[in-house]
Formats: C-alpha cells, structure tokens, sequence
C-alpha cells in the first residue's frame, strides 16, 4: 500500500523544486572563487523576467563578487543600481536597529537581534547578501508591553501568543518584535513560562548587546528553513547565507557543534536535515559536515518525517498552500501522525469559522458543502 501523499497546488512553479537546487549549489561553490553563476546566468543578465526569484535575489551580491574575479560588468546597470539600493536599505534599516536598541536599553529592556540585524557585521558583511525585509527583535517576553512601549508602539492585545508581532519606527521602517524566535515554537503553543524560560538561558549565555554566536546563528537560520519549503527562494538563500558565516568563521567546527546541540534541545534536527538532504552533498564541505552531524542526530520518528516529506518533493508535483500549512504542522509537532491530525483539525476549524461559511452551505446545500470539504481535505492529504 502506498503511503500518504500531497495534491499539491500551483502555487509554486516547478522551477522552484528543479532549477533552484543547481543554483543554489553554484553560489556556494561560486562563493569559494568559482565561476558558474557566471555560465548559468550570463545568457539572461540582460533580461531579469527570465530569471528565477532566487537568482534575481543574488544579483546584488555576485555583482561585486564578479568584479572581484575580474568580470567586466561595466555594462550591467541595472544589477549596479540594484547593489546599491541594497546598500541604502540595509544601512538604513541597521540604523533603525541601532535607534531600537538604544531605546530598549535606556528603558531597561531586554532584547537581541536576530536574523539579519544581528548577522550583518558580524558573521555576514555589513551591507549584506541580499536585502533586508525587516528587523527581527526578540524582546524578553515578560517586558512586552513595556518593549512596546519604549520603541513608540503598542501591543496589539489580538496578536498576544504569536510568533511576532510588526511595528513601524518613527522612520517608518518595519520591525519585528518577536515573542518567541521562530515560528515553530508559537506553532507548539509554548506556555508563558516556557516562552520567558527560552529567554533566559538565551540571555544569560549572550556576550554584551547581542545573543551569543551559537544562539543567533542557529535561531536566524532555523526562522527561515521552518517557514520555507526546501528549495523555494529564501530557504534556498538562506543556505548560501549558512555557508558563508561558517566560511567567515576561525573554528567552524565549534559552532557546527553548538548549532546541532541546539537542535536537539529544541527537537528542530530535522527542519535542518530536511533542507541541507535538499542541497546534497559535495557543493559546501562545512555543510556537508553540518548535514553529517545533524543526520547522527535525528531519531527514527523523525527519519520517517523526513523520508515521508522527501518523498512528496520527488514527486514532481508543485506545492499549495495547505500542503505548506501540512508540512508545518508535521514538524511542528514532531510526529508525523499527530502533525497531521492537527492539521486537519485546522483545516476543519477554518473551514467553518470561514465568514462565507454559512452562504456557501445555504447556497449548494448541507450535505453538499460537506462532502466538498471533505473531498477538499482528502486531495490535500491523501493520494491512492
């Protein structure tokens, strides 16, 4: 009997589970002094609607690294102009994390920065890889509504128990004031207590201003590789962004083992080795050790998730919303059985929470609307 599946949707072109891992493969390599991003994209620079999401989101990027290996890139404009927005946006928006951060600190808040306002300068370069979106703050979750506060906002009472929460500065740059640090932990419903406890031995391990290096590492990568499915553009990126810090990095090998000790204290090994079994080996050799020592790591639960997932990316079939709400709710979970029973009591709840509930079963009838939610559900989770 064949095991379960995923209808997928259309949502997600196929380019995304094909052509993303070559190219995701070839900036790593590229990164170390090769030159296939070069051969791959040199027919398409000219024209950036024939390329990917993932390879316009490098541009800015390989734009300098190809001056640096001599490439003439007088003529590419537009990829300069695309650097140098970067740039502005990046610097802009370190500024504003800088104004937070004092903010906090004088009203005797405590908070870090993850992801790229806590990368950049630090284990990436100070301009960056890519642009920034945002910035992540992780406020101590007993000082929410003072953290609030202090940066010139207030908590939105509806939003309490979720993963962040956004405001605007002053500047009207977005931050994202997390309450936990990725979306994993508020999918597990994490109590109060548990939330604050994360916190702490967070805090308590930090060096001054900032979370300590395994910490924000690890909580940055994981953030994007949980939301992300393997091979779509941010995960895809976030990949090269892992291999460089670990490049930039004078003892790799020490923060590969914190990393994977985060993992198993946060049971999230297998969101790490669902993406990095996704990129293969032979492209980043600190990545392949990552993969190596995550592998050892996992338990047979979640070898059977992973091997239930990886199945469902071979089959050639492109990805919809609710089988990404699935996938989400699998991991979170940490059982494959359970995250999937949770899922489709979500799915159920939603359903009939729907405002157009009601008008949709008057007009096509009960018995009608019920057998479509069902068949609904059953393309969504179960293929013969």
């Amino acid at each position: 009997m064949k095991g379960p599946k995923f209808l997928m949707g259309k949502n997600v072109t196929e380019h995304v589970v094909s052509d993303s891992r070559s190219f995701t493969r070839a900036l790593v390599i590229d990164a170390r002094g090769g030159d296939l991003c070069w051969n791959i994209l040199v027919s398409r620079l000219h024209n950036l609607d024939l390329m990917s999401d993932l390879e316009q989101m490098s541009l800015p990027w390989l734009y300098a690294h190809w001056q640096e290996l001599g490439r003439d890139v007088s003529a590419l404009a537009i990829i300069r102009g695309m650097r140098r927005k970067m740039i502005v946006r990046n610097r802009l928006l370190l500024e504003g994390a800088r104004e937070a951060a004092s903010k906090l600190q004088n009203a005797g808040i405590d908070g870090a920065f993850i992801k790229g306002a806590g990368l950049l300068g630090s284990f990436l370069p100070e301009i960056g890889l890519r642009s920034m979106a945002d910035i992540d703050l992780w406020i101590r979750p007993s000082q929410q509504t003072e953290g609030f506060a202090a940066l010139g906002a207030r908590r939105n009472s509806s939003h309490n128990g979720l993963h962040a929460e956004m405001i605007k500065d002053s500047s009207a740059r977005q931050i994202d004031v997390h309450i936990l640090p990725s979306h994993i932990f508020s999918m597990r419903k994490l109590s109060a207590g548990a939330a604050e406890s994360m916190f702490t031995q967070a805090w308590l391990e930090r060096p001054i201003g900032r979370l300590s290096d395994d910490d924000l590492v690890y909580f940055s990568i994981l953030n994007n590789l949980f939301v992300h499915i393997p091979g779509e553009t941010r995960a895809a990126f976030c990949l090269f962004e892992l291999d460089a810090i670990l490049r930039n990095q004078t003892d790799p090998t020490k923060l590969l083992s914190e990393m994977v000790k985060d993992a198993r204290r946060d049971d999230t090994v297998s969101v790490f080795v669902e993406h990095l079994s996704w990129l293969g080996s032979g492209a980043s050799p600190l990545l392949d050790e990552l993969l190596k020592d995550m592998g050892a790591a996992l338990t047979l639960g979640e070898q059977r998730r992973i091997k239930w997932l990886q199945d469902i990316y071979s089959s050639g079939e492109n990805y919809g919303w609710h089988s990404r709400q699935a996938r989400l709710f699998v991991h979170a979970e940490q059982s494959l059985p359970r995250g999937i029973g949770r899922f489709v009591l979500q799915h159920i709840s939603d359903f009939f929470k729907s405002p157009n509930f009601p008008k949709n079963i008057w007009s096509i009838g009960l018995w009608k609307g019920l057998i479509r939610a069902a068949k609904d559900l059953h393309k969504m989770l179960w293929r013969a």
